[in-house]
């Protein structure tokens, strides 16, 4: 398994917080500056929804998007390696930029 995994805080308790992760396009060409290429639902590849009870119980969570698969056709050359974008309509791109500095590659 090839994942990426993060603690995550300053999300609302009282709603489900979902992150949605997205591989890039093939044919698209990247920004400059820094910014996350466009994406769209045709390029999600996953979900992960943090339920209130999830923050209450553990008084905070993680998110883990499994990314064999996907690594997979990289590596086979079925889908170029254009990289990923994760968003989140909970934070700001601040916010989430801060949440993503604890990422954590996982391979097992």
């Amino acid at each position: 398994m090839v994942a990426l995994e993060w603690p995550v805080s300053g999300v609302f308790p009282d709603s489900v917080t979902t992150y949605s992760l997205y591989a890039v396009p093939d044919s698209t060409t990247l920004p400059e500056g820094g910014q996350p290429p466009l994406t769209d639902e045709d390029d999600l590849i996953a979900t992960w929804n943090l339920a209130p009870i999830d923050i209450v119980r553990s008084g905070g969570a993680t998110v883990l998007f499994d990314l064999t698969d996907l690594v997979k056709q990289w590596v086979s050359g079925t889908k170029s390696n254009k990289g990923i974008v994760i968003k989140t309509r909970a934070l700001d791109e601040d916010g989430l930029r801060t949440q993503l500095t604890q990422t954590k590659l996982v391979i097992r």
